[in-house]
């Protein structure tokens, strides 16, 4: 299925099997996907943790404005269609999650004044044996079970860092 988009800043979107597939001008092709937290905490049913990646090895090396935009509005959709959480992890692994924690948060400082925002934020950070990890939890402000999923959320965190 195809997604076009009204706003003239974004990427066209292709959704296959709950994934959003998008192309840069460039050439790199992203996938962004959301996985049900329950596999990891069954307490966790309406969380979800959100992935976003690239085909291959190569990098944007500039600034694209539209990617910023094209994951916004996927995330935008996610929340408006559902009130529920979402969780994004940020893990040292390939040395960058410092950068990348600064950019969602970057980004996420821009949305914040948006008029309908509805969405609230609380981040981790957690040192492992092995990598370290950033992580934001992004929950809606009318979510049911919000102190829950709070609570939750440092507990998966703390799991997830070995």
């Amino acid at each position: 299925m195809k997604e076009k988009s009204s706003s003239q800043h974004l990427y066209n979107i292709d959704i296959e099997e709950g994934k959003y597939i998008f192309t840069t001008r460039s050439g790199i092709k992203y996938i962004a996907y959301f996985i049900c937290c329950d596999y990891y905490n069954p307490a966790l049913t309406h969380t979800y943790m959100f992935n976003f990646e690239h085909e291959g090895t190569e990098i944007l090396k500039n600034h694209d404005p539209f990617v910023k935009h094209t994951i916004i509005y996927i995330l935008e959709a996610f929340f408006r269609n559902n009130k529920q959480s979402m969780i994004y992890v940020c893990d040292s692994s390939d040395g960058r999650h410092s950068g990348r924690k600064k950019l969602f948060d970057k980004w996420y400082k821009e949305y914040q004044c948006h008029p309908n925002n509805k969405i609230l934020k609380k981040d981790i950070a957690q040192k492992g044996n092995y990598y370290d990890m950033y992580a934001s939890l992004f929950i809606h402000a009318d979510h049911p079970e919000k102190e829950e999923v709070l609570s939750h959320f440092n507990n998966l965190i703390t799991d997830l860092t070995p």
